[in-house]
């Protein structure tokens, strides 16, 4: 990036880590942060089952050019193991996983002109992802997105950290 190196108070990436290379993209905040910088990340997680196999049937059912190139765009989705390894390199890091069952009011929420049932549909999904989320932490794995905030990027050089199939976080220049 054609940004200075220690340059940047706050860098923030909404749902764009899908379509990079995340360790490069990652590796690049790192480097533009300045010490004490902030990461506000808005992602989208693998696992979900019900995104999977909407992931699945648009991906079949890409017919034209720009489906089929579009689909071919995502080079794959920041895992829980990925966000976690930024702890290294930040003071504070916090993350909340949202978006079990709400996924299916995600249309909805997006549309201009908004119907009432719509909205009571989105805010039951809404509430009931609250409950399920925060009673069952173990289908947190199971969430369609993750806000991930890390404080306090730490100075010197940016440390090393498992960043999932083996690659490493590493920013040399």
């Amino acid at each position: 990036m054609p940004i200075a190196s220690n340059s940047a108070d706050v860098v923030v990436s909404v749902s764009t880590l899908q379509y990079m290379d995340r360790t490069l993209a990652i590796c690049e905040w790192l480097r533009i942060l300045k010490p004490g910088g902030a990461l506000l990340l808005v992602e989208n997680l693998p696992g979900n089952p019900f995104v999977r196999l909407f992931r699945v049937v648009r991906r079949l059912s890409a017919r034209t050019p720009a489906e089929r190139d579009y689909v071919n765009s995502i080079r794959g989705y920041l895992t829980p193991t990925q966000a976690n390894a930024l702890r290294a390199n930040f003071a504070e890091l916090t993350e909340r996983r949202d978006h079990f069952v709400r996924i299916f009011t995600a249309r909805l929420r997006y549309r201009r002109r908004q119907s009432n049932w719509a909205r009571a549909l989105d805010g039951w999904a809404e509430r009931l992802d609250r409950w399920v989320l925060a009673g069952a932490p173990w289908v947190r794995r199971w969430a369609w997105q993750v806000v991930v905030i890390a404080r306090g990027k730490r100075s010197g050089e940016p440390k090393d950290g498992e960043f999932g199939g083996g690659t490493r976080i590493r920013t040399g220049e």
